[in-house]
C-alpha cells in the first residue's frame, strides 16, 4: 500500500510539472499568435486601401454565390474570370476606374478565404 501512495504521489508531481509545462508552452504559443496578428494587422493598416477591402469583399461575396449554383471548381475559375476580367476590361479598356495589380491581388485573396 505504501508503494501505491508514493506511486500516486510521484504521478501528482509529475502531473504537476507537466501541467506547468503546458502552462508555459502555451503561454509561448499565445504570444507567437499575438505577434503573427500583430504582423497581419500592421500589413493591413499600411498597404490596404478601402478599394482593396471592396475587392477582398467582392472576391468572398461572388465565390459564395457562384459555389450553390455550379460545382466548387468552377465557382472558383469563374470567380478569378470576373475578377481579373473588371480590372482589365473595365479599368483599363473602358477606363471607368484605375487599373491595378493590386486589385486582383486583393480579390484572390477574398476569393481564398471564401474558399476556406
Amino acid at each position: 500500500m505504501t508503494h501505491i501512495k508514493t506511486l500516486g504521489m510521484y504521478e501528482t508531481v509529475l502531473n504537476d510539472n507537466l501541467i506547468s509545462k503546458l502552462k508555459i508552452n502555451l503561454k509561448s504559443y499565445m504570444d507567437f499568435l499575438k505577434k503573427i496578428r500583430q504582423k497581419i494587422d500592421e500589413f493591413c493598416f499600411n498597404h490596404m486601401r478601402m478599394d482593396g477591402a471592396q475587392h477582398l469583399i467582392a472576391g468572398i461575396l461572388i465565390y459564395d454565390v457562384l459555389k450553390y449554383l455550379i460545382p466548387v471548381w468552377s465557382a472558383i475559375l469563374i470567380t478569378l474570370i470576373i475578377l481579373v476580367a473588371k480590372e482589365v476590361v473595365l479599368d483599363k479598356w473602358i477606363r471607368k476606374g484605375v487599373a491595378d495589380w493590386h486589385d486582383i491581388i486583393w480579390g484572390v485573396i477574398g476569393l481564398l478565404l471564401g474558399v476556406l
